[in-house]
């Protein structure tokens, strides 16, 4: 089963009210300083409806965004777009693309894609980690030295350190019981 990449559109937008973000979803957008328009440009130099953004499928089967300057019924806005310092009249949106709708009234497209997830769930670093309770630990084993104590050198170094961290401060415990002359419960030694 193959998964196609998983896209995002991102707008940053940039007009009178400051900076705002826009994840694009439908497949069309109306632009301008209208009420009823889907994405609102706050500038009395932004036309009603300045421009439409429509989604375009590509060859590879992935969508991106064309810009068309003005609505859908062939008006044109009073002031045009720029599209990277570039007046045009319909353009296909890649990722960076600056739109200039008038002074300072703009909006920065981006395409971000990324591989799918995984649809199964990742080998658990701790699979084979077995914790020991020191109560029940059979102490008869134990020596005074960490050298005794096995760790599998094919783990990742996070269980290495997790490891012999509480190693060590069962060890710890251990030699500060002998020799403080500390006796579990239980605890038939001398």
């Amino acid at each position: 089963m193959s998964l196609e990449p998983i896209q995002k559109h991102l707008l940053i937008i940039e007009d009178d009210k400051g900076n705002r973000q826009l994840v694009l979803d439908k497949p069309v957008y109306s632009i301008g300083r209208d009420i009823d328009c889907d994405i609102r440009l706050a500038s009395l130099f932004v036309s009603r409806r300045h421009a439409t953004l429509v989604q375009v499928s590509n060859a590879e089967g992935n969508c991106s965004y064309r810009i068309v300057d003005g609505d859908l019924d062939g008006q044109r806005s009073a002031n045009g777009l720029l599209v990277n310092d570039k007046r045009i009249q319909s353009h296909d949106l890649q990722n960076e693309d600056e739109v200039v709708f008038g002074p300072h009234v703009k909006f920065t497209y981006y395409c971000l894609s990324r591989d799918p997830a995984p649809t199964e769930p990742p080998d658990s670093v701790f699979d084979d980690v077995t914790l020991i309770n020191p109560r029940t630990a059979d102490k008869s084993h134990l020596t005074d030295s960490l050298d005794s104590l096995e760790i599998p050198l094919s783990k990742p170094p996070r269980q290495f350190n997790l490891v012999g961290k509480r190693g060590q401060s069962l060890f710890k415990f251990l030699n500060f019981r002998r020799e403080r002359g500390f006796r579990l419960k239980g605890d038939k030694s001398p």
